[in-house]
């Protein structure tokens, strides 16, 4: 255990010490700058040409209520969320792609070449989106299905619930460690769909604690404001509708450096495991 928190903190050095580099912070911008577009358009939805895009979708997802202020402040916060899970498998796992390939680049002494970085991520895009769409199924049925599940069988309290949701949480990231290699497997050693996923197991099970770890924390550094997200009603009331749109777009900065570590913590990981081996 102690072997393996030594490693994980030097791991964290490592992603640090690479921020020297500044083209590995290329994607992780292009994907904040792409998220804060989205808030953009979704707090000027009302208006030309967004409308045309939002309104339906509003009416068809939420209600009427939902198209005037201060309402619509209730359901920014979830419609933003599922936009950009939309968005992560069309251009996120892209973006994932090409960050760990100049990770790589950056671990392994190599001069930083964006453009072949961009060409690899994009030639394997249909491999990506399938183990992202995998991952992400999988996700999803933990984190929402499994407490949605509990609730119907046990009638929990509002305490309990929150015990069910976390614990949903903390399984979906697991199956975010088990997926964590796939992306460098596919992109770095050219592996099948197949392949990707046998092996991302394997190193999962033989490095579970650091796997887990440095995939888990990065994702928990976000949930406190998750928690606070959830509290519509009351920052509504005690602050102002416009204070959602400032923690989502805090939420976009933190998302952008939580990203960076993470990917960047992966993808020297998996070099070191992989250099070991040969």
């Amino acid at each position: 255990m102690f072997d393996g928190v030594k490693r994980i903190f030097w791991l964290w050095g490592q992603c640090f010490k690479s921020m020297g580099r500044v083209s590995t912070f290329v994607p992780f911008v292009l994907y904040a700058l792409v998220q804060l577009g989205v808030l953009i358009s979704l707090i000027n939805f009302i208006n030309p040409p967004f409308a045309n895009i939002y309104i339906p979708i509003i009416k068809k997802f939420f209600n009427a209520a939902a198209l005037h202020y201060p309402t619509f402040y209730v359901f920014v916060a979830p419609l933003f969320n599922q936009i950009n899970l939309v968005l992560s498998g069309i251009i996120g796992i892209v973006l994932i792609a090409m960050a760990t390939k100049l990770f790589a680049q950056k671990f392994r002494d190599e001069a930083g070449a964006f453009g072949e970085a961009t060409g690899t991520s994009f030639k394997k895009y249909g491999s990506l989106f399938v183990v992202w769409l995998i991952e992400t199924v999988l996700t999803l049925v933990i984190i929402i299905g499994l407490p949605t599940l509990l609730k119907k069988i046990f009638d929990p309290d509002y305490r309990m619930m929150q015990i069910f949701e976390f614990a949903g949480l903390l399984l979906g990231i697991l199956v975010a460690s088990l997926f964590a290699y796939t992306t460098a497997l596919i992109v770095l050693d050219n592996q099948s769909i197949g392949e990707s996923l046998s092996k991302t197991l394997k190193i999962f099970s033989r490095y579970s604690f650091t796997s887990y770890v440095i995939v888990a924390v990065p994702t928990l550094a976000y949930f406190p404001l998750s928690f606070i997200l959830r509290k519509v009603d009351f920052l509504i009331t005690k602050f102002s509708p416009e204070m959602i749109t400032t923690l989502l777009g805090f939420g976009i900065l933190l998302t952008f450096f939580t990203s960076y570590l993470q990917i960047g913590s992966i993808t020297r990981f998996y070099l070191l495991v992989t250099e070991r081996k040969r």
